[in-house]
């Protein structure tokens, strides 16, 4: 879907404002692999700052976390450099 579609113009979005909800995407990535960055372009990212986790699993059930961020209010543009989780 729109999560990984590679599209600008596509989202993925949630009802409601961050205080009312805590939503999660999960990735499947068909192997195990060691990633060190992650690309994610935030919707109006250059009016809002948003703040995110990175989570990995090895069996999909038990995550941890590996990263927390805090977007800088940047365009789509300026966002697609890849984020460092590590």
């Amino acid at each position: 879907g729109n999560v990984a579609d590679g599209k600008l113009e596509t989202i993925w979005t949630v009802s409601g404002t961050s205080a009312e909800n805590s939503e999660n995407v999960t990735i499947f990535l068909g192997d195990d692999y060691i990633l060190s960055r992650v690309g994610i372009c935030f919707n109006l990212g250059s009016e809002r700052e948003y703040i995110y986790s990175v989570s990995a699993s090895e069996d999909g059930e038990n995550f941890t976390v590996v990263a927390q961020k805090t977007t800088s209010k940047k365009s789509c543009e300026s966002q697609q450099t890849n984020q460092e989780i590590n």
